[in-house]
């Protein structure tokens, strides 16, 4: 009966926990969506536009002097699906997702390259959502 009532109160505790966090963390950031924009790419500097739900939020040239340079951006959103729309300037390179902000979410992009099988450079976005932090300062 004593192990029930200690496995309760560490649930409760859980459940009761995460929210606090949570709200700790919008206090801290200043958002519940956290993006970061680097160039990952051989090209010396991009420009990169993203929209969030329709409406232009980044208009900014990201460089490749160090790579691993990541810009960062802090929005307001209402709680729910977020439609992205990440494009270059110059050039076709264009990336559609969404991020559903629930919870707060950080959101890492970058832009890269490949060389295809004909040996040809081909430029992509990469996304990576996380409910914590990265390790990116």
């Amino acid at each position: 009966m004593k192990k029930k009532k200690i496995i309760i109160i560490i649930v409760i505790i859980l459940i009761f926990s995460f929210p606090i966090y949570q709200l700790f963390i919008f206090a801290k950031t200043g958002g519940n969506l956290i993006l970061y924009i680097s160039n990952q790419s051989e090209v010396d500097t991009v420009g990169i536009e993203l929209f969030l739900n329709n409406e232009k939020e980044i208009d900014d040239y990201y460089t490749n002097y160090q790579f691993h340079n990541y810009k960062r951006y802090v929005f307001k959103t209402t709680p729910g699906n977020q439609a992205i729309a990440i494009k270059t300037k110059v050039g076709n390179t264009k990336l559609f997702f969404d991020v559903n902000t629930w919870l707060i979410k950080w959101v890492a992009i970058d832009y890269s390259e490949i060389i295809n099988k004909k040996g040809e450079k081909e430029y992509f976005f990469v996304v990576r959502q996380n409910l914590k932090p990265f390790l990116i300062n």
